[in-house]
């Protein structure tokens, strides 16, 4: 890559986590954490009376490691890898060590309620006892409620947790109090994927478990960076290779995974469904594709109406009421009714109507493969950027090697119109055959977590439900839209938890501008006094998740589900979660509705809708802290080939997003391309991905974190810099219209020229000034809002770069 400071990076952290990993009972001798060891005492005394507690540490970085953490006079005092039934999912990282020993016992604690006393942003509080806290908030309720109707209070929690209190329990208190939720899919930017997912396949994400890479030749991953953002599970992307897969990365940054990979591809960002439309055109030219699988697996064969665009059904033909498809017979090419007779995959004709009218049909596919014709890999590569015998070749390998896989993730996903880039994916592995085979496959994430959010019961989101209640929601990426116009309702009031919106939020001055003026309460739960608590009115302490109870807690990226057992007592006044909400409800006369942690985790247990959770063995999670969701050991998503949607089949043709121009997978620019007029003032496309070191804010500001990855850089390309009379570690202000960041520079090769990354994460003290949640977007996209709601779209901003000082003076 030519940057040194990268390499030594990587050198540190390798040599940081192996230091760490090794650290014994010795750092029961520290008073803290944050002070030099006093003497070691003999080992014998350092091991007396220690407790061993198996628990989770699972912070929205895909893996939920088990930990083992070891306990003397009540202080985590060590923490190793707890024991999973397969081994090799035995592991821990430098993040899950640093967060039990310094977050737990971090001097920014939030050690007991704390209301503000100054004016927002001022940064002056006093404390309160809980009695207080209880007294002010059902006060602030109350008015809030009275004044403008229950649903002007509203709670908000993201995914800072990855147990089912962390991920739903805003739901459960927002219909407790009648009040309203504010969802969070879109806002957080992981909901592109699933936007085009669930309309294909009926599940908002499925993928085939790591271990099967095992069975995989080729892999293709389009913005994975697994190295980073699911650093303990790149062992089986390892182990693939050294067993004969071949990887290719597709990615704008020479990225962690794309150091390891036999094949990097540089991709301009947010073009990858441009790449794959062009990876098609080669594979249907040259006849690679599977037809009988697009026959029997899919709904491209489905006759539509080419004035419309919508299916033709027997209704329109005969009358009636009959919504079945249409298709051309096999052996005559007449119309039949689908399900009577062998189809063929392309027809056209015309049609009588039964109002009379004559129309144009066709198959669906034959409107797909017509669009697809117009990317010819010369075509592709004017906009993705990636030569055109890199496409041609990529394209004839991918279909005939067997079995290949398709992952995608969140850096494909973090575009305006990331959906489009998966829905190509989807259809690419539709053509060769590739959906529900061993080592094959197009994965999204997989796991139990998704798999238990929308499995979780509604008689304990709602626990209303049975009143006949219905629940309020507002859409969460529709909040900069709605909340200033009162729509559809006037907010007046959110309770976050689970979320540093100051650090992850898209555009915050536009919160601190024209959402928190009409706020009359922000309340936050939170474990430490960082970003999120600078414009609350009251801030309640959290428990870290060695304090709570319990917990019930899932994984990104494997099939077990955990059981978090409390390690040690909650420290000074924290709370958890579930004990707060059921608390203030019991002082607002809804008591009622709420039970203990132990009640929760065993209604949502025995309630869950798929039954490959709802019937797991408690007993073995309880005492064991873990046990297997039951999927088999060799899963396949689709491996029958039926999927969840209204025909059963794989839904390429979306005839819903006709109007939207969307019914056929396509490409469009993203919102701030560095194509558009914008970029003659803002050149350069703005990244903030995420980082091996932190996992979103919680582990940036954390002593051992910061010794290795001291303070944030913009990586910029050496010919961007060059342009600008930019060094290695000069201070440069990076801006657009929205917002400023300034910090020093990092020159590389490893990043593609007109792109720009700075790791997201950091707190705003940590920068010189601004930061870069400052600089991007929320801008809506209807045809995200038809199928779900529109994505946040953190990879899609046009910024300029400048220099400040030489670093060299600066330092």
């Amino acid at each position: 890559m030519g940057d040194q400071s990268m390499k030594m990076t990587r050198r540190s952290f390798i040599k940081a986590c192996a230091a760490t990993a090794a650290l014994s009972y010795s750092a029961s001798q520290f008073s803290s954490v944050f002070e030099p060891a006093r003497p070691a005492a003999a080992a014998d005394d350092i091991t007396k009376g220690v407790k061993l507690v198996r628990t989770v540490c699972a912070p929205n970085c895909t893996n939920s490691c088990g930990q083992l953490v070891h306990v003397k006079d009540g202080r985590i005092v060590k923490v190793e890898p707890a024991e999973f039934p397969d081994p090799r999912y035995n592991r821990i990282c430098l993040k899950g060590i640093s967060n039990a020993l310094q977050r737990t016992y971090s001097p920014d604690r939030v050690k007991y309620p704390m209301l503000r006393v100054g004016e927002r942003g001022e940064g002056k509080w006093k404390r309160i006892s809980w009695d207080e806290a209880y007294d002010y908030l059902a006060k602030k309720i109350k008015e809030i409620q009275t004044k403008y109707g229950d649903g002007a209070m509203a709670w908000m929690s993201m995914t800072g947790d990855y147990g089912m209190f962390g991920q739903a329990i805003s739901r459960r208190i927002a219909n407790v109090m009648k009040g309203t939720l504010l969802t969070n899919l879109g806002i957080m930017g992981d909901l592109a994927c699933n936007i085009a997912y669930f309309p294909a396949t009926g599940m908002l994400q499925d993928g085939h478990p790591w271990p099967d890479l095992m069975n995989t030749k080729l892999a293709i991953f389009f913005g994975c960076n697994y190295a980073e953002t699911s650093l303990n599970d790149t062992r089986f992307i390892w182990d693939a290779m050294e067993n004969g897969m071949k990887l290719v990365v597709v990615d704008p940054r020479f990225s962690n995974t794309a150091a390891k990979a036999d094949q990097w591809i540089a991709i301009r960002p947010g073009t990858d469904a441009a790449l794959i439309l062009g990876m098609m055109n080669v594979i249907l030219k040259k006849n690679l594709h599977k037809p009988q699988f697009l026959i029997d697996n899919t709904n491209v064969p489905f006759v539509i109406r080419t004035d419309t665009g919508q299916f033709l059904r027997v209704k329109d033909i005969q009358g009636g009421a009959s919504e079945q498809f249409m298709v051309f017979d096999a052996a005559s090419g007449e119309l039949r009714p689908w399900g009577t007779t062998p189809h063929a995959l392309s027809g056209k004709t015309k049609v009588r109507l039964n109002d009379g009218k004559e129309v144009e049909v066709c198959t669906a596919w034959d409107r797909i493969s017509e669009y697809i014709a117009q990317w010819t890999p010369e075509k592709a590569s004017e906009v993705c950027e990636v030569p055109a015998d890199v496409i041609t070749e990529l394209a004839v390998e991918y279909a005939t090697t067997e079995p290949a896989a398709i992952r995608v993730s969140q850096g494909i996903n973090r575009y305006w119109q990331g959906h489009q880039g998966v829905r190509a994916a989807l259809l690419l592995g539709a053509l060769c055959g590739n959906h529900g085979k061993k080592g094959a496959g197009v994965s999204w994430a997989g796991g139990t977590l998704f798999k238990m959010i929308a499995s979780a019961p509604s008689c304990w989101l709602n626990p209303r439900e049975k009143e006949g209640y219905e629940e309020k929601v507002v859409v969460g990426s529709h909040l900069f839209e709605l909340i200033p116009k009162d729509q559809p309702w006037p907010i007046r009031g959110i309770w976050f938890n689970h979320y540093n919106y100051a650090t992850q939020m898209p555009n915050y001055n536009r919160f601190v501008k024209e959402i928190a003026p009409k706020l009359e309460l922000i309340a936050v739960n939170e474990q430490l006094m960082n970003d999120a608590t600078t414009y609350a009115d009251i801030v309640l302490p959290a428990c870290s998740w060695y304090e709570q109870e319990a917990e019930l807690v899932g994984s990104w990226s494997n099939y077990y589900i955990q059981y978090r057992h409390q390690c040690i007592e909650p420290l000074w006044e924290a709370k958890q979660d579930h004990t707060i909400y059921a608390e203030i409800s019991e002082r607002m006369g809804y008591g009622e509705y709420w039970g203990s942690v132990d009640d929760s985790i065993n209604e949502i247990i025995d309630n869950f809708v798929e039954d490959k959770l709802r019937n797991i063995d408690k007993k073995e999670l309880f005492e064991k802290g873990v046990t297997k969701a039951l999927y088999p050991d060799d899963f396949v998503p689709f491996a029958d080939q039926k999927y969840f949607t209204p025909s059963g089949k794989l839904e390429i043709y979306q005839e819903g997003l006709e109007q939207y121009g969307e019914a056929v997978p396509v490409f469009e620019e993203p919102i701030e391309s560095n194509r558009n007029p914008k970029s003659k003032k803002y050149p350069l496309t703005f990244m903030n991905v995420h980082s091996v070191f932190t996992v979103h804010s919680q582990h940036a500001t954390l002593p051992w974190i910061k010794e290795i990855n001291p303070e944030p850089r913009v990586d910029i390309n050496e010919k961007d810099a060059e342009k600008r009379g930019i060094k290695n570690g000069d201070l440069v202000k990076v801006f657009n219209d929205r917002g400023h960041v300034v910090l020093r520079a990092r020159v590389t090769k490893g990043i593609k020229e007109g792109c720009i990354n700075i790791y997201e994460g950091y707190w705003k003290k940590q920068f010189v000034d601004g930061h870069l949640a400052y600089l991007t977007h929320m801008e809506l996209n209807p045809v995200q809002d038809a199928v779900m709601e529109s994505n946040y779209a953190p990879y899609d901003n046009l910024v300029e770069v400048e220099k400040i000082s030489d670093g060299r003076r600066d330092k």
